[in-house]
Order: structure tokens, then sequence, then C-alpha cells
């Protein structure tokens, strides 16, 4: 079976939005990740505060990459988010995942995205169905 670091590789090598969006992974283990990424221009909103749309797509990444970490493909199929602050341009955005519970075929998953002055700015609760096909 291939390694979290091998499979992380793999879905990055195809995976454009989240290259899009600068992200990088500084921590993974099975069911766990760590992402940061800085706002940018084009990720702030005419209040000139970042989208709601990147703090919800940081914490989906992070929570795909934990997921399929394990070895097995896994898609989200669910995911709610709180948002508590905003973040700014050039904020760097830390989304910390952990695992909750994994079954068969669902696992749970909590995000805490922070900036890097450790404000809350928003958590995210997702759900996964984990397939029977390994990476």
């Amino acid at each position: 079976m291939k390694s979290p670091e091998e499979i992380i590789a793999l879905m990055l090598n195809e995976d454009a939005f989240s290259k899009l969006l600068g992200m990088e992974i500084l921590a993974l283990s099975e069911g766990n990740c760590i992402v940061r990424m800085t706002i940018a221009t084009d990720h702030v909103n005419g209040f000139k505060i970042a989208h709601g749309g990147i703090a919800f797509s940081i914490a989906d990444s992070a929570i795909a990459f934990a997921a399929n970490a394990h070895g097995f493909k896994a898609v989200t199929i669910e995911n709610t988010i709180s948002y508590i602050k905003p973040s700014f341009l050039g904020n760097q955005i830390i989304a910390s995942c952990s695992q909750i519970h994994k079954g068969k075929t669902l696992g749970r998953y909590a995000v805490k995205l922070e900036t890097e002055e450790k404000t809350l700015i928003a958590n995210v609760n997702g759900l996964v169905h984990f397939s029977k096909e390994k990476w």
C-alpha cells in the first residue's frame, strides 16, 4: 500500500484547484492533515475580506488529504462551515484537520481554520465516503 505522502503527491498532481489556490501541506498522517495558504488579491470579495469559499475550499482539501491518506479513495459527501471572524489579504490561513471517527465506509472530520496569529476564522465538519478502491 502507498504511504500517505505518496497518495497526496498523486492527488496534488491532478488537483489543479488546490494548486491554483497555493495550498501547501505542512503535516500529514492517516486521518489528519495541516494545510496552509495565503490570501491573495484574487481571494477577496467586495468587502476586501477573504471570500467564504476560500475558507471552505482549504478545509475541503484538508479533509480530502486526511481521509485519502488511509490508502482508500475517499470523497467528501457533506461539509458544514461556521464562520467566526474574517481573514484578510496577506493572511496565512492554516487548516488543521482531525479525524473524529472512521468506519468501513464513512468518516467524520473536524477542521479548525486559523490565521498565522492563531485567530480562529472558521470551523468545518465533514463527512466522507471511503470506497473499496485502493490508491
